[in-house]
């Protein structure tokens, strides 16, 4: 994988440091992280860094809600702002 994606892996960190349940995979170039429901497993919020994703140029995420009656892509942001909206849920 591309150096470029480090935003993508420093949230990694975050999640892991913070042990918010998540999965962590390849997408396309880059990768994914998706958090998952503490009770159920389901998937809650997706974060993307990989070519097509917003904001990768400019090494920012591309976060997306699932599941919380907001499909809205949020594109161009950091780490912190993927971690809060995770930690804060839907």
């Amino acid at each position: 994988m591309h150096k470029k994606y480090n935003e993508i892996l420093k949230l990694k960190k975050m999640l892991e440091n913070d042990k918010v349940l998540h999965r962590f995979h390849d997408s396309y170039d880059g990768y994914q992280v998706l958090a998952l429901d503490r009770n159920t497993g389901e998937p809650l919020i997706s974060v993307i860094e990989h070519k097509y994703s917003i904001g990768s140029a400019q090494n920012l995420l591309e976060l997306m809600f699932l599941n919380c009656g907001d499909l809205d892509v949020y594109g161009c942001i950091t780490a912190e702002q993927a971690f809060g909206a995770i930690t804060s849920g839907c």
